[in-house]
């Protein structure tokens, strides 16, 4: 083989190639002492370094984003382990109320203390009389009047959040000093008591 040919079979090679191949052999250079002598890498500070000093260099790195991305995760974990405490102490609240206000109460202190939200309002939509109707955070209206004030929010079943109206924002917090910016609104279809 001349000295072209082989110019011209290494031309051939890229960077990319010997990237892949060496991905798809990682003992390549156990028994290739001689070849990892000669090979050295730049370092950010200027000087060469070996292969196994920047292994450990990236094996570093890498270890310290995983540690912080653990340390991240066990953060989250913490956060979502309150909010379920949290969760389960307004879910045991409601379960143990005597009636609806107790019940719109115990909802209102627990949005508002333990969620530290703004607001909490508990609509009962019925044309029926409840009696110690529409106090605190507990609101009667019938459901045509709901419909006119709500329109499509009384269709869905699923949660909505945004920004609202502010006719329906008014109508779903009666009575506040300090207007709501936004909502995060949910219908429940029936309710036994």
């Amino acid at each position: 083989m001349t000295d072209q040919t082989a110019h011209q079979k290494a031309g051939e090679l890229t960077r990319e190639a010997v990237a892949e191949y060496l991905k798809s052999n990682p003992d390549f250079f156990v028994d290739q002492d001689e070849l990892l002598r000669s090979l050295t890498l730049p370092h950010d500070s200027g000087r060469a370094i070996s292969l196994v000093e920047r292994q450990v260099h990236l094996f570093r790195e890498q270890r310290d984003t995983l540690r912080h991305e653990l340390v991240e995760l066990v953060s989250i974990a913490r956060h979502n382990d309150r909010l379920f405490e949290k969760s389960k102490r307004l879910l045991m609240q409601v379960i143990e109320a005597r009636n609806l206000m107790d019940m719109a109460s115990a909802i209102d202190d627990s949005i508002r203390g333990d969620f530290g939200l703004d607001a909490a309002s508990v609509i009962l939509f019925t044309d029926a009389e409840v009696a110690g109707s529409s106090q605190g955070a507990l609101h009667v209206v019938s459901p045509s009047e709901a419909h006119d004030r709500l329109g499509n929010l009384l269709e869905g079943s699923k949660a909505v959040c945004g920004q609202f109206r502010e006719s329906e924002r008014a109508f779903l917090f009666p009575g506040r000093d300090v207007p709501i910016a936004s909502v995060a609104w949910y219908r429940c279809a029936t309710m036994i008591w």
